[in-house]
């Protein structure tokens, strides 16, 4: 066999092929080769030429052993996470998926007459036996310990199956006749320092010699030539004409949903139903109902809806706003089992017609009317924006907008299939979590419905000892706002604080050594020490939540890196961290599934260019070293058509160049790596000229001072008239009383300790020292700060109201500068 088709195979599994099992040829299918490996795949090969002809997904994490059937065209892949997928080889169809709990499997096994599966139950000191007919478990086996030491340490002495063996002279599979390799970690822990060295240092050490240097660093970005204002382009790598559609080749939603029904007609999610509005060719239009009353008149005076489409909650609050809705005819909402509908006249206006969900659809199969096809042009939605600078604009989303987008994920993200389940806990009319979700279908995933209050067992609506919506569907992709990443991660820091001693030492050696390695050194814990640490610490922290995360999607805002480690760690799953608006319809840049680097949003997504252009005001040129910067314009099929009913802004951030490419301008400030990746590093808006001439960044501060534990959220505010800056900081209730407790600083109630100066000192004491380990400036650290309880100005996407806020502490704020 070649060295170069060696080679092959070793790159399509991120360099770590596991396992390897020939298939049988027939008369009609030559001798095939299925590979495993680190990427979570099997691949099936062709032997003649090397060439990967099909790849199975399905598994969680690394694929450690695969086997395939003497006399059919099947085999069995096992991974660590205690999952065996049995498929048939040549159509990847999924024949069973067998859980050999409690502990992971190292290694599958056909008897030789094929009646039989074995596998090695890794920590459960078993082997499994399951017959080849109905797939179910036949047997069970202990492993009995011979000669094994007896240490006075009971957990130690944890017995592990790592192998299993079938006797080729017994055809008919006797128990007895089944091998099997058993290994003690007491025994392990044994062995000599001399073999300690070999495996932890010398082997790692020979890797990094052999493979430094013979990797290049990926090209993910390349410059591009543009029309439209002077600036440095870039688009994908992969790809040099932008993506319109996926590889279905649908033009508008409603054609997408349809061909993906008719693909996955018999998944749990898709079924054969059609995707009423947009059949219909009818524009939605999605509003937060955390908008307030008068963004809610305003949005639905402006579009001149006709129907309105709500829960039984917000249904309640109808009548409140009622004579203020000028064009609404019908009122749609969802039954709820725990609100009761009011059908009394305050909620039934003569106005319009309440009618429940169910009735409507009992109408429509009663009397199916024609559909009204859209074309890629048509507006599919207007989506209202949180409004963080005041009353919300609708922008106008086409059909082609959103198809071009799932094309250019579908094609990130290659991973994602029908094996797949979505948890859906943001709001809908959410930019980023419509295009999640239409990526889903588009992929013929699974989709579970939650809420953030409910998402984990420990959650604000979730009753004790009862689960939450990730334990029960056990997702495996989710996507996610930092706000939300945050908060996971704040909650593990917190249980691991509270069991102190020998669990928290543990844990930070766990975490410290995986840290690591994943940033490259040869020296963390890779390999068996890995798998050993997933075992022993992380899985237990995956389940908060489920415990099969693959995949999480992030954005909505710039996530830290410190959290994106930890969640790379804890949760074992990468991150993919986009960067898009709502204007873009959540497309611009996405990180890949192969890039371990943080802080970057990735290269462009292939359906848009982005180009950054120079802002000298600001100090960002495209000509600056070692990275040109500039403000991030994105163009291509990803942008939208603008502002409902508001030409002047969609004039002041839409434009259109020579070549007919739609332009929009974000307002942020990026750069560019040598790889072609985009970092987001300032906000045009957010920034403020102090009275001495220094600018300041005020999104860049708040970002950096978040990061203290007495912080919840902050608004830091800038008067230009001033030669420093002052702050609004929310405390952390819990931390902050936990503070004032063992200082015996006296309050009533978290408010009065607000205003207590000591608390206030700390806290700003705190600021400082987090703003200079972030490398803030001493002019950009807050002077003076206010703390205050709560003050509920955050959109539904977990991001500031400055205006607002503005507005209503400007006595506040005032004072801060006296």
């Amino acid at each position: 066999m070649k060295l170069a088709s060696l080679d092959t195979v070793q790159n399509a599994h991120d360099d770590s092929i596991w396992t390897a099992a020939w298939v049988r040829s027939t008369e009609e299918s030559p001798a095939l080769l299925l590979t495993g490996g680190l990427d979570e795949t099997v691949k099936l090969w062709d032997p003649s030429n090397f060439t990967c002809i099909q790849t199975y997904t399905g598994h969680c994490l690394g694929v450690v052993s695969v086997t395939t059937h003497p006399t059919r065209r099947i085999a069995a892949s096992a991974s660590i996470d205690s999952f065996i997928r049995v498929f048939e080889v040549d159509t990847n169809k999924t024949i069973a998926t067998l859980e050999a709990p409690p502990s992971e499997v190292w290694q599958v096994q056909f008897s030789p007459n094929g009646n039989n599966l074995a596998a090695a139950g890794g920590g459960s000191s078993s082997v499994k036996l399951w017959d080849t007919t109905h797939w179910q478990l036949v047997a069970t086996l202990s492993i009995p310990r011979q000669g094994a030491p007896q240490p006075s340490d009971k957990s130690s002495n944890k017995k592990f199956v790592l192998s299993v063996a079938w006797n080729p002279d017994e055809p008919n599979g006797e128990k007895k006749k089944l091998f099997a390799q058993l290994s003690h970690i007491h025994s392990l822990l044994k062995v000599s320092l001399c073999s300690i060295l070999k495996i932890a240092v010398i082997i790692p050490l020979f890797l990094s010699l052999v493979f430094m240097g013979k990797k290049k660093a990926k090209q993910r970005g390349v410059p591009v030539k543009v029309g439209g204002e002077t600036g440095l382009a870039m688009r994908n790598a992969k790809s040099a004409k932008l993506f319109e559609v996926p590889g279905e080749g649908a033009t508008t939603m409603a054609a997408l949903f349809e061909k993906s029904c008719r693909k996955h007609s018999t998944k749990l999610c898709l079924g054969t139903r059609k995707l009423g509005c947009f059949r219909q060719n009818i524009t939605v239009v999605t509003i937060y109902a955390s908008l307030g009353d008068d963004a809610l008149i305003h949005s639905l005076n402006e579009t001149q809806a006709s129907t309105l489409i709500c829960d039984a909650k917000q249904l309640k609050k109808l009548a409140a706003i009622g004579s203020n809705l000028k064009t609404i005819m019908n009122v749609i909402h969802f039954e709820d089992d725990e609100t009761a509908i009011d059908s009394n006249p305050s909620t039934n206006s003569d106005s319009w017609r309440v009618t429940s969900f169910s009735e409507v659809e009992k109408l429509g199969k009663n009397s199916p009317v024609q559909p009204i096809l859209p074309i890629k042009r048509d507006i599919a939605v207007i989506m209202y924006t949180s409004g963080s600078t005041g009353m919300p604009k609708g922008v106008m989303i086409t059909h082609g907008n959103i198809v071009a987008t799932a094309a250019e994920v579908m094609t990130v993200i290659t991973k994602i299939g029908t094996s797949d389940v979505y948890l859906a806990y943001l709001p809908l009319a959410h930019v980023f979590e419509l295009a999640a979700e239409t990526v889903m279908l588009t992929a013929g995933a699974s989709i579970g419905y939650g809420s953030a209050l409910t998402l984990t067992d420990t959650s604000n609506k979730i009753m004790k000892g009862t689960q939450g919506d990730a334990s029960a569907l056990k997702p495996t992709l989710m996507a996610a706002v930092p706000a939300i990443l945050d908060r996971v991660r704040d909650g593990v820091i917190k249980k691991v604080e509270e069991k102190g001693g020998a669990a928290k030492k543990l844990f930070n050696i766990a975490f410290n050594r995986r840290l690591a390695a994943m940033e490259g050194s040869w020296f963390g814990a890779w390999g068996l020490e890995k798998h050993l640490w997933e075992v022993i610490i992380f899985k237990k922290i995956r389940s908060v939540l489920g415990g099969y995360i693959c995949f999480m999607l992030c954005g909505g805002a710039p996530l830290s890196g410190d959290t994106q480690r930890f969640i790379n760690i804890c949760m074992g799953a990468p991150i993919g961290q986009g960067y898009g608006l709502t204007e873009t319809f959540a497309g611009a840049a996405f990180s890949e599934s192969d890039d371990p680097s943080v802080g970057r949003v990735g290269p462009p997504i292939p359906c848009c260019y982005i180009k950054l252009i120079s802002w000298a005001e600001g100090g960002y040129t495209i000509s600056d070293k070692p990275m040109p910067r500039g403000e991030v314009v994105v163009g291509g099929n990803s942008v939208t058509a603008g502002y409902f009913n508001n030409g002047d802004k969609t004039n002041e951030f839409y434009k259109v160049d020579e070549r007919g490419m739609r332009w929009f301008y974000t307002g942020d400030i990026g750069r560019f790596h040598p790889d072609g990746c985009l970092e987001i590093i300032d906000r045009k808006k957010d920034i403020v000229k102090l009275q001495h001439g220094e600018y300041i960044s005020l999104g860049k501060v708040e970002a950096a001072l978040l990061s203290s534990n007495y912080v919840d959220n902050i608004m830091v505010y800038a008067d230009p008239f001033h030669n420093y800056c002052v702050a609004l900081v929310v405390p952390s209730q819990k931390v902050l009383e936990k503070w004032a407790q063992e200082n015996g600083v006296e309050h009533r109630a978290c408010s009065d300790l607000c205003n207590r100066v000591e608390a206030v000192n700390e806290v700003q004491q705190s600021l400082s020292k987090v703003g200079k380990a972030a490398k803030v400036d001493k002019f950009e650290i807050p002077a003076k700060i206010k703390l205050i309880p709560e003050s509920g100005l955050v959109t539904a996407a977990f991001k500031l109201k400055r205006e607002p806020l503005k507005a209503k502490f400007k006595d506040e704020l005032l004072k801060l500068y006296q």
